[in-house]
């Protein structure tokens, strides 16, 4: 359950503020509830459903990974931009949905380890969408983006040694 506070605005033309107080920081929490105490008419206090169990129904290989998503776009990212849209992605999700983005596992190149992701259903791919054309906006003109390679770039240097006779 998700605890919600709802402040209600008296005038026509402005619509009320909603609150998820698991989403905002404890010093605003307390300002809201100080606020709420000193002019009840002004606040409601209410619980929301949680909608955890309906996402869990969803198996998870039915789900897609912000990885598998990109590949599906024929999109390469550098690791640098890759991780700007996972951070901008989960700030989304959580403000759009109220809650993280869901873990699943997936096996690595070879089958052997299990890789943690975040995992979307088709109805979420819209926010991961969105989160690539803030972070990359001209994502559809750049067909494949460069990507790293993660080669030793150490050269190795072989000294020879020689003998003289004199």
């Amino acid at each position: 359950m998700q605890v919600v506070l709802n402040q209600l605005n008296r005038s026509k033309d402005s619509s009320n503020e909603v609150h998820y107080l698991e989403l905002i920081p404890k010093k605003q929490i307390l300002k809201l509830l100080v606020a709420a105490l000193a002019q009840p008419a002004q606040y409601a206090l209410a619980l929301a459903d949680d909608l955890s169990p309906v996402e869990e129904n969803t198996p998870a290989k039915d789900m897609i990974t912000l990885s598998e998503w990109l590949e599906s776009k024929g999109l390469e990212l550098e690791r640098s931009e890759k991780h700007k849209l996972a951070l901008l992605l989960s700030r989304l999700y959580k403000e759009k949905t109220g809650s993280t983005p869901r873990v699943i596992t997936r096996p690595d190149s070879r089958g052997k380890w299990l890789k943690k992701a975040n995992g979307f259903t088709q109805e979420e791919t819209p926010i991961l969408q969105e989160a690539l054309n803030e972070v990359i906006p001209d994502w559809k003109s750049r067909s494949t983006l460069a990507t790293p390679s993660r080669r030793n770039t150490k050269s190795k240097t072989t000294k020879a040694t020689t003998t003289s006779k004199g």
